[in-house]
């Protein structure tokens, strides 16, 4: 499955989504479109600025290992299998895509030795 940070409309945010899989996909892309000190109490959530407005050209591994490290962190539910960027030609934007597999039993054990 792959989501593009564009696709969740963070207006229109689901607080009880009917599957496990779209409450993911939904917590996937609020980390991809959350700026990095702008939650309270949650400084490090969401992608850093320090890429932002800049070229491209060479930041495409920190980007990737920035989205692994955060989805790794904040949704464990999920595990990344490629994180893909796709240009906007019409306003220069840059979308990241991220392709994920669901954990379902894996979580589910990590949640029985918590307790």
């Amino acid at each position: 499955m792959e989501t593009l940070a564009s696709d969740i409309d963070l207006e229109e945010i689901d607080l009880d989504p009917e599957t496990e899989e779209e409450e993911i996909e939904q917590c996937i892309g609020i980390i991809l479109n959350t700026f990095q000190n702008s939650v309270p109490f949650m400084r490090g959530f969401g992608m850093s600025t320090t890429h932002y407005g800049r070229p491209l050209t060479g930041d495409e591994n920190d980007i990737v290992d920035e989205v692994y490290d955060q989805i790794e962190k904040y949704e464990p539910r999920a595990t990344l299998k490629d994180v893909n960027f796709y240009e906007d030609q019409e306003n220069g934007a840059l979308e990241i895509g991220v392709e994920y597999t669901v954990n379902d039993e894996e979580y589910a054990d990590e949640e029985e030795d918590d307790e």
